[in-house]
């Protein structure tokens, strides 16, 4: 059995690694996930014949 053990500041480095603690990737996946939600709204509006500019 293989245990990995690590202690001080070393198991917040680790998991910065994995998941920014910081906040510095933050700003770049909400961006993604906004033109990933605009991308899907556009094929969506298409798909559905909806024009998306008329006003109601």
């Amino acid at each position: 059995m293989n245990v990995l053990c690590i202690g001080g500041h070393s198991d917040g480095r680790v998991v910065d690694g994995i998941r920014p603690s910081s906040g510095e990737g933050n700003a770049g996946q909400l961006g993604a996930t906004e033109k990933h939600l605009e991308d899907m709204r556009k094929i969506v509006f298409s798909r559905l014949g909806i024009d998306r500019e008329a006003k109601a």
